[in-house]
């Protein structure tokens, strides 16, 4: 809502910016590079605060920062766990879930992400495409309201991305 942001003073990258996004819905922002659109990803995940202006979520939806994901391209950015399965488990165990749900999500996201059988793999060992599976099957398990996915499909393999859109 009325979103302005700038690095410098001279000029905003965002003035009077209002946008609003319908519940169930995909949104692609293209641009050239250098043109914004992280920064507005970050600004909605709430990495980054504008300088006027807020990022409202409905209150009914009971959304928050806190169920915003936010994928970059870099999926080492965001490892903690050793193995496929404790990266993807570590979200759901610092909630405080119970075993047999931490379980069941866990099994969700290895099928949708296609890493069934990748549970014991090192992470270093995954190549970059593996690794952004990983990174995409960390936050579908966390049930988020929003994911921003900012190049986070870039370096898998053209079928698999696909696959993922889909």
């Amino acid at each position: 809502n009325n979103l302005y942001f700038s690095f410098t003073s001279a000029r905003p990258l965002f003035d009077n910016l209002n946008l609003t996004i319908a519940k169930g819905s995909s949104l692609c922002v293209v641009g050239h590079e250098r043109a914004g659109k992280t920064t507005l990803f970050r600004l909605i995940k709430g990495l980054i605060n504008p300088s006027a202006g807020a990022v409202t979520f409905r209150p009914e939806a009971r959304t928050s920062f806190l169920n915003v994901g936010y994928l970059g391209g870099d999926p080492n950015d965001s490892f903690v766990g050793v193995t496929v399965e404790e990266e993807i488990v570590f979200g759901p165990e610092n909630l405080g879930l119970a075993v047999k749900e931490i379980r069941a999500r866990l099994n969700q996201a290895l099928e949708l992400t296609g890493l069934k059988g990748y549970e014991q793999r090192l992470v270093h060992t995954l190549s970059g495409g593996e690794q952004q599976q990983l990174a995409l099957a960390a936050a579908l398990v966390m049930d988020l309201h929003v994911l921003i996915l900012d190049d986070a499909l870039s370096m898998m393999y053209p079928p698999s991305r696909n696959r993922h859109w889909a």
